[in-house]
């Protein structure tokens, strides 16, 4: 069974202290958070073969980088964090169904955005307790060494879209707009 309230942020079932540090934050997609790989195969997977692929790569570059990744690897994962090297990467996690690929992404305000926005510290560490739940999270394909760019690799930035989440809004909106032009109703 899984707890809907586990915080996959602070990896805990707490709420995310008021003095968080969200601009140095891990990010439980990217960062490797296991259990949030877990909990995704185990609620929305389970009646399909689908697994929870660890993957880790050996280390190129600086090491302050690597020990960067690490502390934000050990940060997600202190309850089952692999053992540190200097020689490799973090893990991180993939779901794999057949011969897909999958990610998670959080589809809560980016902290860009809510700052701003103007939110206060204490209204973000609010978002962050509700939004880096499991509900915050959604399972998407993902590239796999392919030279074809996915949306995810692909996305703007500052002047565009951010995300897959954004993408994908974007393109219900221009569905409905161009069903409303032609007087059709969406099913």
């Amino acid at each position: 069974m899984i707890d809907m309230g586990f915080n996959y942020l602070i990896g805990s079932f707490l709420d995310v202290p008021a003095d968080y540090d969200y601009k140095n934050r891990p990010d439980p997609d990217s960062n490797g958070c296991k259990k949030l790989y877990d909990d995704m195969v185990s609620l929305f997977f389970s009646d399909y073969d689908a697994i929870n692929l660890e993957q880790q790569f050996h280390f190129k570059g600086p090491l302050w980088k690597n020990k960067i990744a690490w502390d934000k690897y050990k940060k997600l994962n202190n309850r089952n964090p692999a053992k540190r090297t200097n020689l490799k990467c973090p893990p991180f996690y993939t779901i794999k169904y057949n011969d897909y690929l999958l990610s998670t992404d959080y589809i809560g305000p980016s902290i860009f955005w809510a700052e701003n926005a103007g939110l206060s510290q204490t209204e973000i560490v609010e978002i962050l307790n509700v939004g880096r739940t499991i509900g915050g999270h959604i399972a998407w394909p993902r590239g796999g060494g392919s030279e074809i760019e996915t949306i995810n690799q692909a996305r703007g930035g500052e002047d565009t879209f951010y995300d897959r989440i954004d993408w994908t809004l974007y393109l219900l909106k221009i569905y409905y707009e161009m069903d409303n032009k032609e007087g059709v109703r969406p099913h």
